[in-house]
């Protein structure tokens, strides 16, 4: 049994954290991208991502509006179907890559999917180690699973 006021609790929440930020570290991803990843390991990052998702978005829109005010017919390639702007997006290895408005738009979505699923999981971590009344249960809070 723990004591009250015992350091072992906090101290596995500060692991636990540790980890988080290890995972957000790590990049997600990108499935379309074998072996790349984009950074997501500071609010820089992440803003920086929600940024490229309203330029996208604006842009899809502005696409839609010339369309509409010159009563053309819907693009058969799909809206959003032109690169994004140069010079593209940085992955974590330094590489650019240019894909379209729409993938662009599909692989900002993966980051929220992504960056949700680390997070449910950070707090299932951390709720499973505050419950914990023994050291023993304390150490077998497994920092490895759960993680997208």
């Amino acid at each position: 049994m723990l004591r009250p006021g015992s350091p072992l609790p906090e101290r596995r929440i500060i692991a636990i954290d540790r980890r988080y930020n290890a995972f957000l570290s790590g990049g997600v991803p990108l499935a379309d991208y074998p072996g790349e990843t984009l950074q997501c390991r500071n609010e820089l990052d992440r803003t920086n991502w929600m940024e490229l998702r309203d330029l996208c978005r604006q842009a899809i829109e502005a696409e839609k509006a010339y369309y509409a005010q010159n009563n053309l017919p819907d693009p058969e390639a799909g809206w959003g179907a032109g690169l994004i702007t140069e010079p593209g997006i940085r992955t974590t290895s330094n590489a650019y890559i240019r894909p379209t408005v729409a993938a662009t738009l599909v692989i900002l979505a993966s980051i929220t999917t992504w960056a949700f699923a680390g997070q449910a999981n950070w707090w299932r971590m951390k709720d499973e180690a505050r419950a914990c009344t023994t050291r023993e249960a304390l150490e077998a809070v497994n920092l490895e699973t759960g993680w997208p």
